[in-house]
């Protein structure tokens, strides 16, 4: 278990955060189990005092990770007051185990490994919430440097850390444009850049003559104005 788990904290700092997932060496459901079995083993070869004691620290441990996670938090995003209310009953159990560990060993186990596992919840939950919102603050990011239309207060949504609205909506965008007619495509494209030829052909895959066969459409159809011609 200490090799396997040396591998995951090997790829997860490389952030080949996908081989944790695909590997075939080992997967976390079955680390899981085996370190669950193992935990249920250590009551019967350590002392309890010794097991409340390590319990106590890998809790003291993850308690300043998750405040730093809640911290950096949105205050608009619902996650980040509702993990610090529970977060409370965290807190009250570990200082119960540390009165019982005084006065009722057996009370005291069963209470910290309880403690344990909330802040074992808490520790993943929050860094999930976490990575949502800065996906979420990306996803804001890109539609905003695009300039693509959405209706969407996509600066509210990331602030949320709603990445399941943002991801539909960037979809639909994409969707749309993809299905976009060649024609619809450059005129907006030529829209975008004034009407320059040069400017449309630089920034985008069409062809100067395409370009040119849709100014000419766009002339007959009278939707330009004024045509002029400068050589460079």
């Amino acid at each position: 278990m200490e090799r396997i788990c040396g591998m995951m904290e090997q790829l997860i700092t490389k952030n080949r955060h996908e081989k944790v997932r695909t590997n075939d060496k080992f997967s976390p459901e079955a680390v899981d189990r085996t370190l669950r079995e193992l935990d249920g083993n250590l009551l019967e070869e350590v002392d309890a005092s010794e097991y409340t004691d390590a319990c106590l620290s890998i809790i003291d441990d993850l308690l300043p990770i998750i405040h730093d996670g809640l911290g950096s938090l949105a205050d608009e995003n619902a996650e980040k007051s509702s993990f610090a209310d529970s977060l409370g009953e965290v807190k009250k159990r570990r200082s119960d185990a540390k009165e019982k560990h005084e006065t009722d060993l057996d009370a005291a186990v069963e209470v910290v490994r309880i403690a344990l596992e909330g802040a074992l919840i808490h520790h993943y939950s929050v860094s999930r919430a976490v990575a949502n919102q800065d996906f979420a603050e990306t996803l804001a990011e890109l539609i905003r440097n695009q300039g693509l239309d959405i209706e969407l207060d996509y600066e509210e949504s990331a602030a949320r850390g709603d990445v399941d609205v943002l991801l539909s909506e960037l979809i639909s965008v994409i969707r749309t444009e993809v299905t976009r007619s060649k024609g619809a495509r450059l005129r907006r494209l030529l829209e975008e850049h004034n009407g320059s030829v040069n400017r449309t052909a630089a920034a985008t895959e069409f062809a100067f003559s395409e370009i040119l066969e849709t100014l000419q459409t766009m002339y007959d159809d009278n939707e330009i104005a004024d045509v002029e011609v400068t050589f460079e």
